[in-house]
């Protein structure tokens, strides 16, 4: 028996990943086919005959199928036949220990992927095995990426639509806010009139916050880019956050952080991000409590486990003393509108940590967070360092 020759590392390791459905009649071979075909796929799932490979493959949904052809109660090809029916780009190789003609010519009609000869030779059955992963691998890939594209056209429409949205609601709130604010100025001091005007316009105002985080949110493009000095930048927002609060503000530097380190981004932008952490760390501890800032720089390579180019990012790490994030909590904190807070009257609740993400996505960088109730939260932001 000739040695079965390697398969690309990718094929082989897609293989491993996949369920067979293998079905033979002779005990003997049977048992001896098993120890082989259970080292090279995820999944080995047997029958004895056609009936019950066709029931087997309705029940476990098979990735592929080797069988047998000569099998009683129903033939090894009539069931790829009926298979076919169900899956027809299932792929199937047939074993047999006959060469007769017929076989071959309803081989060709079904379409059978493979046709081996008993006894089986492992390189041919191995470099059948590999054909049938790669055509499924490409499949795969292929039905990933018209799903990507799919989903990048259907968020491209949407971020359109979002930001004309955004843009018309906050010309509007402009012109509400403007002549509201101009009628405080001339209305009579009347006590009424002018509580009823400063509540118009205190909701103008956070109607006016609420369609900047809309805008941001439909991915609307950066502005002003620039080299940003980050360390005083969030030096300052945690400063001016967290003063007259119960909490107090810590930052501290790694001895190898530069001390010009930047990033090109929008200032306003990041402000936002920073500002936002810094506000919902202190909302996580009511009665008081420390936020923590460490910066650092984190060289990453490939396979370093995050889904980032290899490069030189800034890490900080924003760490409060607060009531944690409950590991249910945990997969949905980013999403739109998600909150843990009780609902209110307050506008735009649920859309800052999703505010957040997108900034630090526009800037290309990461924005993840890890917490454990109830020894707080810390959020982790990279961003990719400017070239020196």
């Amino acid at each position: 028996m000739m040695a079965p020759q390697q398969p690309p590392d990718a094929d082989r390791a897609y293989l491993r990943t996949l369920t067979l459905l293998y079905v033979e009649d002779d005990e003997l071979t049977r048992q001896q086919m098993e120890l082989v075909l259970r080292r090279r796929v995820g999944r080995l799932v047997v029958a004895t005959d056609g009936i019950e490979g066709m029931l087997a493959c309705r029940k476990e949904l098979p990735d592929l199928v080797v069988t047998d052809i000569q099998m009683p109660a129903m033939d090894g090809l009539t069931m790829a036949q009926e298979i076919r029916a169900l899956a027809p780009s299932m792929p199937i190789i047939v074993t047999t220990a006959f060469e007769q003609s017929d076989y071959f010519l309803r081989s060709i009609e079904i379409g059978i992927d493979r046709y081996i000869v008993k006894p089986v030779d492992l390189g041919r059955l191995d470099a059948a095995l590999t054909v049938c992963a790669r055509r499924l691998r490409a499949e795969r890939l292929l039905a990933q990426r018209r799903e990507l594209e799919a989903e990048q056209r259907r968020q491209q429409a949407i971020s359109v639509l979002a930001a004309g949205i955004a843009h018309d609601y906050n010309n509007m709130l402009q012109t509400i806010l403007g002549n509201v604010s101009l009628a405080r100025l001339v209305a009579p001091p009347q006590v009424d009139l002018a509580l009823y005007l400063e509540h118009a316009e205190a909701s103008a105002s956070e109607a006016g916050a609420l369609g900047h985080k809309l805008a941001i949110l439909a991915n609307a493009g950066m502005n002003k880019l620039k080299e940003v000095p980050l360390v005083p930048l969030i030096s300052a927002v945690l400063r001016d956050a967290t003063e007259d609060t119960a909490v107090v503000c810590e930052v501290a530097l790694a001895e190898d952080l530069p001390p010009a380190v930047q990033v090109t981004g929008d200032v306003r932008l990041l402000t936002a991000l920073f500002a936002h952490l810094a506000v919902n760390a202190i909302e996580a501890m009511p009665d008081g409590g420390t936020l923590s800032a460490s910066l650092s720089v984190a060289t990453l390579a490939a396979g370093d486990g995050l889904p980032l180019p290899p490069g030189d990012y800034l890490h900080v790490a924003l760490h409060d003393t607060g009531h944690g994030i409950a590991p249910k909590v945990l997969p949905r904190i980013f999403e739109p509108y998600f909150t843990t807070k009780e609902r209110s009257s307050a506008r735009g609740v649920g859309l800052g940590l999703a505010m957040c993400r997108t900034i630090v996505e526009k800037h290309h960088g990461l924005l993840t967070v890890d917490g454990q109730v109830p020894s707080g939260a810390t959020f982790h932001v990279y961003l990719p360092l400017s070239p020196a």
